[in-house]
């Protein structure tokens, strides 16, 4: 007879993990980087968790988690089989650490265009989030405030005073931009919270970038080489309430491994 404990379900022999689980270890499996079976316990756990708080597949279009072990693994959507992320120039990967640049040409293309695939993400309901660590210096981490109407933060966001916020404000740990609704916005950063006024205009049209931003359809900004990306996300709006419950869930999955 199966029993379920807190990381999912077991039957005697072996766990048989959460479908969502299962089906993220069968796509690596397949691409010839079988996780060890602790870190696919620890994945489980994390994927348990984050659906029981409604943050997985009804929160986010996708979920790279780009500190681990393996290409595959740290490159692969969590979320659906889709918008996978692509290194550009030859990010630096290091295992267990996570990616960084060379701080004038690499990135990582997220694969993931809102206008044409988004689905959580909508126009004045959507959120980017990344977390990093390193030295933030004075070219910060700029990336994946996707610009294709108008200069910085256009589409998402629409106010290049609130990059400018973004970018003074930008710090080790977690941060994400949050559109609530057409005319609302707020840059969440760990514990802090801060809102503006500011009003959406359209869908970002080309691939969204991290540790470099789009302008139309070229990348600039790249972020400083000191900064290391261990994950990030795209989807719909999240309370910060939920932001903290997140954070929680995957500190406590990126100690386990």
């Amino acid at each position: 007879m199966p029993f379920q404990n807190a990381i999912g379900f077991y039957m005697q022999g072996g766990p048989v993990f959460d479908p969502k689980t299962a089906n993220l270890i069968s796509r690596l499996t397949a691409k010839g980087e079988t996780p060890t079976t602790p870190r696919q316990t620890a994945m489980n756990t994390a994927i348990v968790a984050l659906r029981a708080a409604g943050l997985f597949e009804t929160m986010f279009d996708v979920l790279v988690v780009t500190r681990g072990y393996g290409e595959y693994t740290t490159k692969e959507n969590w979320i659906q089989d889709a918008h996978h992320a692509l290194g550009v120039n030859n990010p630096t990967y290091t295992a267990g650490i996570g990616y960084n640049n060379n701080g004038s040409s690499s990135c990582i293309d997220s694969q993931y265009t809102p206008s044409t695939n988004g689905i959580l993400y909508t126009l004045n309901d959507a959120s980017y989030g990344f977390k990093m660590s390193g030295v933030s210096g004075a070219n910060t981490l700029n990336g994946g405030i996707n610009c294709s109407v108008g200069s910085y933060g256009a589409a998402l966001f629409n106010c290049s005073s609130l990059f400018g916020l973004w970018t003074a404000a930008i710090s080790a740990g977690y941060n994400t931009l949050i559109r609530i609704n057409s005319s609302n916005a707020s840059l969440m950063v760990n514990s802090s919270k801060l809102d503006y006024s500011t009003n959406s205009t359209s869908l970002p049209s080309v691939s969204m970038n991290i540790l470099a931003y789009n302008a139309g359809s070229w990348r600039q900004s790249f972020s400083a080489s000191t900064q290391i990306l261990e994950m990030y996300w795209m989807g719909k709006s999240m309370t910060q309430a939920q932001f903290l419950t997140f954070q929680g869930i995957m500190n406590t999955y990126f100690a386990s491994i």
